[in-house]
């Protein structure tokens, strides 16, 4: 009988120590926990200040970018004008030809 006590005793040593040592490993594990939340917080609030400066980022680049498609339209309206204003000249230095040729063809009749 005292042997079994012993037996059991021991047994019962063995048991507290491991709590013990599973009471241990629980608490490394909440204090791990507690950094990798504390990691995971600053994190998400880098995150979201990158989010917040890449909003802006791109709506910087929205408004660059109808900028550009601005100057593209101005652009396409002042060679519209300027192709315009060619034909136009164009037309104006065929009709001076046209009068110049007629003006020679009369003076040559004259002189005739």
């Amino acid at each position: 009988m005292e042997q079994e006590n012993k037996k059991l005793k021991r047994e019962l040593d063995r048991y507290r120590l491991r709590v013990f040592d599973l009471e241990g490993e629980i608490e490394r594990l909440k204090e791990e926990n507690m950094k990798i939340i504390a990691e995971s917080e600053v994190v998400v609030k880098q995150n979201e200040r990158l989010n917040k400066k890449l909003k802006r980022h791109q709506q910087q680049l929205d408004s660059q970018n109808e900028h550009v498609e601005s100057l593209k339209n101005l652009a396409a309206q002042d060679r519209q004008w300027l192709d315009t204003e060619m034909a136009f000249r164009q037309q104006q230095i065929q009709e001076r030809r046209i009068e110049t040729n007629s003006m020679a063809k009369r003076r040559a009749t004259m002189h005739i």
